[in-house]
């Protein structure tokens, strides 16, 4: 893989608060587009022009949370339900450590999550995570058994509509219905 996934750039507030830390082509697109100023360089560091809207920030605003703005004793990362976002991510596995040869590997499949609400998905990244090649294999293992679940009754599916059949077979034998195929 070339390059960090997680280049740990700064993004700030209008008000120069910590909003969170994201990749080096991100700040290029807020400069670009005159969005934002360069206000470091190291650590690459943005600040917005303009007042941003956040809803994680709200909510956790109004469940009593607090926002990292370096007030005394608050260190970086520490608050409210916005924590993921202002915590820098270290580049190494989430399963064994390994610091090298990492792959992104979302938790949640994509099979379920196109089926999320937008405002769920948009922009979002809690449910990638890096693994090494031999975790992700691990990961994969139980993913890959229901696809080929999957594919079978697709394919039973597809031939069942060919013969004008309502019910499947494998659908009356395990008394269950398919919610959905990946």
């Amino acid at each position: 893989m070339g390059g960090w996934v997680y280049q740990n750039c700064r993004m700030l507030s209008h008000e120069g608060q910590l909003l969170c830390f994201c990749d080096s082509r991100k700040l290029r697109w807020y400069l670009n587009k005159g969005l934002a100023v360069q206000v470091c360089e190291d650590p690459p560091t943005i600040q917005l022009l303009f007042e941003h809207q956040n809803t994680d920030q709200k909510l956790g605003e109004q469940l009593g949370g607090h926002r990292a703005t370096g007030r005394e004793g608050v260190r970086e990362g520490e608050g409210g339900t916005d924590d993921f976002y202002t915590q820098s991510k270290s580049n190494r596995c989430v399963g064994c450590g390994c610091s090298s040869h990492y792959l992104r590997y979302r938790v949640l499949p994509a099979c379920y999550r196109r089926h999320m609400p937008s405002a769920l998905k948009s922009h979002r990244s809690h449910d990638v995570v890096l693994l090494c090649i031999d975790c992700h294999e691990l990961a994969q293992k139980p993913l890959a058994r229901q696809h080929s679940g999957h594919r079978r009754l697709r394919t039973e599916l597809s031939e069942s509509r060919m013969r004008g059949a309502t019910l499947l077979p494998s659908v009356i034998a395990l008394n269950m219905y398919p919610f959905g195929t990946c």
